[in-house]
């Protein structure tokens, strides 16, 4: 998978669009949340770049079948080094607070879903979301 610079948007960007993803097939009331105002306003990126990173997301798995057509196929390792590419604990809360609001969007979170969010808290030692 490719790199994006420490802390940038893009990396934020590619983050929420692992958490969309990772049940198989985005939900568009989950697509839409994480491209309001309020969302772009937090993770620092506009429509037009996280359709970008998400596009860039999708061909960076080119190939790669998923274990089940109910999942994607990244792994703990791949997201591990997405994890790693934001290291400023403000954004990395904000990023786990937006995440959570937009997994929810669709009134119900998936398994998926949840251990990339889960992932998100253990990997970087943040508290969950209120």
């Amino acid at each position: 998978m490719r790199t994006y610079p420490e802390n940038s948007s893009d990396a934020l960007a590619r983050i929420m669009s692992v958490a969309i993803f990772a049940d198989g097939m985005p939900d568009p009331r989950e697509l839409s949340l994480a491209q309001s105002p309020a969302i772009q306003a937090r993770l620092g990126y506009d429509s037009t770049q996280f359709q970008r990173v998400m596009a860039e997301f999708c061909a960076d798995l080119g190939d790669r079948r998923p274990e089940s057509r109910d999942m994607i196929a990244v792994t703990p390792e791949d997201v591990g080094r997405l994890l790693d590419e934001i290291t400023d604990p403000a954004k990395q809360a904000v990023a786990c607070r937006s995440v959570f609001e937009v997994i929810c969007a669709d009134r119900r979170a998936h398994a998926a879903e949840t251990g990339i969010l889960r992932e998100m808290v253990r990997h970087w030692d943040a508290s969950p979301p209120a």
